[in-house]
């Protein structure tokens, strides 16, 4: 099978030996990088804000105590990615998602626009639902925007272009909301402050009109404030899995992938600073000669 993984069922059982709890996978696992934050659809185990910051915390603990093995194509040599590089809510995950979006964004120089942010009203709305919905009411507003400027504007005969959109989050101070940043690129005008308003309709908008931005810059700048944010903040981001930025695809270029030489081998729970005892539990579980590496990048 194409990207496969075949992991010996022997040295499995001996890696479940050594860790306990740990996950090892078994043959015909695909070649993606096993992630440590798909577990369940939806991270919410029960409304109580105190059970969610609780169960975030648990997250935390987790990913720290999280390593991805990988095993070289050819050479006799694992690889240890450390799950705190690969979430966002640790400094090495967002320095590895920016330089990730300077790969996809980097093309973009300074672009015009139309500056949008929309707020809740923290009188129509509870906290967390808030932070439940943002992602959904956002989309909605967008198509409404769209549907508005295609019946006033659009010409019969003519295909409709959408328009082209960044959209960023972040805790907004003093009310713990979702706040947004919505930049529309090359635009002059969307649509009067009135109609904006009613359309978004759940608090207050503010137009700020022409701005000139980098897109890469603009993003990374919100995912740097978001070491900022409060602990119940980023709590009910990961516990509604919200998305801290968006845009849509004409931002994207096509970058090519290089064909990778590693390969999953194992999940495990094991702290990073015992690196020197995962390389002796490998040679225990009969992998002699091989080479144990940390990969920061």
């Amino acid at each position: 099978m194409a990207g496969a993984l075949l992991v010996d069922p022997p040295v499995n059982d001996k890696l479940k030996q050594s860790y306990g709890s740990g996950q090892v996978p078994q043959g015909g696992v695909k070649g993606s990088l096993p992630s440590v934050l798909v577990s369940i659809r939806n991270n919410v185990n029960a409304c109580d804000q105190d059970r969610i910051l609780d169960d975030f915390q648990g997250y935390l603990d987790r990913v720290k105590n999280t390593q991805v093995i990988l095993k070289h194509k050819r050479a006799t040599r694992f690889k240890v990615i450390s799950g705190v590089y690969k979430s966002r809510y640790f400094e090495q995950g967002r320095i590895r998602i920016k330089k990730k979006i300077f790969a996809r964004l980097g093309h973009w120089a300074y672009v015009p626009g139309v500056l949008l942010t929309l707020t809740f009203d923290t009188k129509r709305i509870g906290l967390q639902d808030a932070w439940a919905i943002y992602g959904s009411e956002t989309r909605r507003f967008l198509n409404s925007i769209n549907q508005y400027r295609r019946r006033r504007y659009g010409k019969k005969g003519k295909k409709w272009r959408r328009l082209s959109y960044l959209w960023v989050v972040e805790e907004q101070r003093g009310t713990g909301y979702p706040h947004l940043h919505i930049f529309f690129p090359n635009l002059k005008w969307l649509a009067s402050k009135k109609r904006i308003r009613k359309l978004w309709g759940w608090g207050r908008t503010n137009v700020i009109g022409r701005r000139t931005i980098h897109v890469a810059r603009y993003i990374c700048k919100y995912l740097t404030k978001f070491a900022g944010w409060s602990v119940k903040a980023q709590a009910m981001l990961w516990a509604y899995r919200g998305r801290l930025y968006a845009l849509s695809r004409s931002f994207y270029a096509r970058v090519s992938r290089p064909v990778s030489e590693w390969r999953p081998f194992a999940v495990i729970r094991l702290a990073l600073g015992d690196i020197y005892q995962l390389a002796f539990n490998l040679r225990n579980a009969g992998l002699f000669g091989y080479t144990v590496e940390l990969d920061t990048s």
